[in-house]
């Protein structure tokens, strides 16, 4: 799942530079490992579903040491309301005694600055909505949905789309 700014550290770091160009900046915090046996992949997703992936080639990189690194995407055509997130894993490029090729030593991860509004919805077309009020809940309904407000908890205690219930319980 997407998370802005989501980290797990373990002795590398990425930084955002200029994501709309791919640019970071990895430091090496390790205090004697070089990240030359360190395999990058990367990938793109757009509201969770992966669009982008690839590889960089192992950085040669001394304890202690940043360097900038560009992420060769091409920038996504962006689609009314969707998210886009890049997220970085570093993974041991081969076995070692403690852990096999392919671990996750650090990942990641950067809301990407690719944006297009939601496209305006003409409310003129829209079917009808009924509101029936009672002393202890309120019921909104229209053709396919009906949402049910329990007064005295404060609490959305139903919601069903189209004749099936979305809650398994109240929403409080």
């Amino acid at each position: 799942c997407p998370q802005t700014g989501a980290r797990q550290k373990r002795g590398i770091t990425a930084q955002p530079v200029d994501l709309s160009q791919g640019t970071i900046r990895v430091r090496n915090e390790f205090t004697f490992t070089d990240l030359d046996q360190v395999a990058i992949d990367w990938v793109i997703e757009e509201d969770g579903t992966a669009i982008a992936s690839g590889t960089l080639p192992p950085l040669k990189l001394a304890p202690g040491r940043e360097t900038q690194v560009r992420i060769p995407f091409t920038a996504p055509d962006p689609q009314p309301a969707s998210e886009y997130f890049l997220t970085i894993h570093f993974r041991l490029a081969k076995d070692l005694n403690w852990a096999p090729a392919g671990h996750i030593l650090a990942w990641e991860q950067f809301k990407l600055p690719f944006e297009k509004p939601a496209e305006p919805i003409d409310t003129a077309n829209l079917p009808p909505l009924s509101i029936e009020q009672t002393a202890g809940q309120i019921l909104v309904r229209s053709t396919s949905f009906a949402a049910r407000l329990d007064r005295a908890q404060g609490a959305l205690s139903s919601y069903a789309v189209n004749g099936r219930e979305c809650l398994a319980s109240p929403l409080i």
